[in-house]
């Protein structure tokens, strides 16, 4: 099965490609060879339907399409010479929305299109206070790379605050060595996106770290713990400000606050989580979220009720266990 998602460019470019030293095959070769199946991101076309996105540009409904129309072209062709070489037959399979996200399909987009000082005057004014605020109370900030020297006593003092968090919230996080894996294969892979461990001190106290991703799309946000002292402090308030900061010192034209709920409700577990990213003055975005590919339909029913069990587990049973 052969799924893309997003534009079309580089599987138009496989299609074009000749043999070489990494392959016998081209890649029309290729694509007969070991591909039955193609599913495709695509989505209207013909309805004349325009949305708007995140700079406020109006563009088509089928992004993926419009951003390169000569590979989409370039892909229909072949994919139709090719299926029609083989006189491949429609086979039992379908697409189905999962019981649950592996990411998040909603999220808030920060612009940093814009000079600083606009960014901060877009943010509620609680905000700009509380980031002022923590600088006042003397909170300091310091970055890390899984290279320097003292990396690994910061990362020993956030997985510490990640337990603490843990207990506290009943949120359930990775082993220690999912993040270090992040951390370090981003300093020792060439190329690779830039992610960074930022610790928030206030003299001999660590209060709070976020890991921040970078590259040269976007910035994100992805994981944040916090400790039990000093925290009205607002430690988190300034650790984002200095991720945002850095992010648009890079070039990164968005910062991704990664995942939050997908409307503002007080009944929400996560409220608190809502009202946080989105007071930095960001967009609230929704994606469709996660698929699969049905091949195996009676298999697939106990798939899909063994997560439903599981999100069920580690969303409210162990959260009631623990008496949260």
């Amino acid at each position: 099965v052969f799924i893309t998602i997003g534009t079309l460019t580089n599987v138009s470019a496989l299609i074009c490609s000749k043999k070489d030293n990494h392959s016998s095959l081209s890649g029309k070769e290729l694509l007969d060879k070991k591909v039955k199946k193609f599913v495709c991101m695509f989505g209207i076309f013909n309805d004349g339907s325009r949305v708007t996105n995140f700079n406020n540009n109006e563009r088509f409904v089928e992004y993926n399409v419009q951003c390169d129309v000569e590979a989409a072209r370039n892909f229909v062709s072949n994919v139709k010479k090719l299926f029609k070489q083989h006189n491949t037959k429609k086979e039992n399979f379908r697409i189905e929305k999962t019981a649950t996200d592996i990411q998040p399909p909603d999220t808030v987009l920060l612009s940093l299109l814009e000079s600083e000082e606009k960014i901060l005057s877009e943010m509620k004014s609680k905000w700009r206070y509380n980031i002022r605020l923590a600088s006042k109370k003397g909170v300091e900030v310091k970055s890390y790379s899984a290279k320097d020297a003292d990396f690994p006593c910061a990362f020993e003092e956030f997985f510490k605050l990640f337990m603490q968090t843990s207990e506290r919230d009943g949120v359930q996080f990775h082993q220690k060595n999912y993040y270090l894996g992040l951390l370090n294969s981003s300093a020792e892979t060439q190329n690779a996106p830039v992610v960074r461990l930022y610790i928030a001190k206030h003299e001999a106290d660590v209060l709070a770290g976020i890991i921040t991703l970078f590259c040269k799309k976007e910035a994100v946000y992805l994981y944040g713990a916090s400790g039990n002292i000093k925290r009205n402090f607002m430690p988190a308030y300034l650790l984002q400000w200095n991720a945002i900061c850095d992010a648009k010192k890079i070039g990164c034209p968005v910062y991704d606050f990664y995942g939050c709920p997908p409307e503002e409700n007080k009944n929400h577990p996560m409220h608190g989580l809502f009202l946080f990213k989105t007071g930095f003055g960001g967009k609230l975005i929704h994606r469709p979220g996660s698929f699969d590919v049905v091949l195996k339909k009676n298999w697939y029913a106990f798939y899909k009720t063994a997560e439903k069990l599981r999100a069920w587990f580690y969303k409210y049973l162990k959260k009631k266990i623990a008496g949260r």
